[in-house]
């Protein structure tokens, strides 16, 4: 498999699944393929760790998601009050 490392403001691992996007604590694609997904399961796995969309939802090992798994974030005391 050809990789190729982009460096710049951010640093980012081109692949044939896609461009993944490293930072200090995470790793991120914008917009993933299916296939995109399937590597960073396969990657996340090897790392002891797991795969979140931006809407809370875990992904599998092929690349499908469980909705049981959408963990629902807490709201904000700001939209307690005020609503949202």
């Amino acid at each position: 498999m050809a990789a190729t490392w982009l460096f710049g403001h951010s640093c980012a691992l081109e692949t044939p699944e896609g461009r993944f996007h490293l930072s200090r604590e995470k790793v991120s694609s914008k917009n993933p393929s299916e296939k995109t997904i399937v590597k960073a399961v396969q990657s996340a796995s090897a790392l002891d760790a797991r795969v979140e969309g931006d809407d809370g939802e875990f992904y599998n090992a092929d690349g499908s998601c469980d909705s049981l798994q959408v963990e629902q974030p807490e709201r904000s005391l700001w939209s307690k009050i005020f609503g949202g």
